[in-house]
């Protein structure tokens, strides 16, 4: 059984074996990518306290933490004084992982509480904002406006955190648009079809709900997306 294994199973005792023997705290293994990654990510707290004491980078556990929404862990870590605005290849920072996959509100707070940059950007959605408007995060996105994110930011892989509500919104039937302020940004003409449950919705109906992105003068695509419904 090799590192990352042994991280995944939970078999503390034969992490001390590896690790006594040799093993590299640094190698790739999985899912999660190496054992230290694994640990944060899935909450295994004594695990990753022994891939720490072995030379593991506390801000690539941070991150992973963040991601798999280990509140505890996050908690611990900031303690340690990991860095909260690291940046990696995965995950991003620990506040964009927080905002797109792991959705622990939480999780948010601590971080911006101990100094993440609300607009930092990277990764696959651009900010924090952005990557909790394309996941449809709305009391993630309401606390990440109450701390100043930019909301005209360009970047990422749907544009300002607008598109990627339009995104996240189309994909999850539009419900989670009604999030965004008074989006000075003007009617779709085409309506945006949501293949899957055969219902077709106009993004206009939506766009007069919308009430948290504070003002948003930002457009939108001149031609929405047509978006498989998961």
């Amino acid at each position: 059984m090799d590192l990352y294994a042994a991280t995944y199973g939970g078999k503390t005792e034969i992490v001390r074996l590896l690790l006594d023997s040799g093993a590299d705290v640094n190698a790739e293994g999985g899912k999660y990518g190496t054992a230290l990654e694994a640990a944060a990510a899935m909450g295994r707290t004594e695990i990753m306290q022994l891939l720490l004491d072995r030379g593991g980078d506390d801000g690539i556990a941070l991150q992973a933490a963040a991601y798999g929404g280990q509140t505890g862990i996050v908690r611990l870590l900031l303690d340690r004084d990991a860095d909260a605005n690291a940046q990696g290849v995965k995950y991003g920072s620990a506040l964009q992982a927080a905002a797109n996959h792991g959705g622990e509100i939480e999780v948010v707070r601590l971080l911006l509480d101990n100094g993440a940059d609300v607009n930092a950007q990277g990764v696959k959605y651009g900010t924090a904002l952005q990557e909790a408007a394309a996941m449809g995060r709305t009391e993630i996105i309401r606390l990440l406006l109450a701390r100043d994110a930019d909301t005209k930011i360009q970047g990422g892989y749907h544009g300002t955190a607008l598109q990627a509500a339009a995104w996240g919104g189309a994909i999850r039937d539009l419900a989670r648009m009604s999030t965004l302020k008074q989006a000075n940004m003007g009617l779709l003409s085409r309506p945006l079809h949501i293949r899957g449950n055969q219902r077709s919705c106009y993004c206009f109906s939506t766009v007069a709900r919308m009430s948290t992105l504070k003002e948003a003068n930002m457009g939108m695509p001149s031609r929405p997306p047509h978006m498989e419904s998961n």
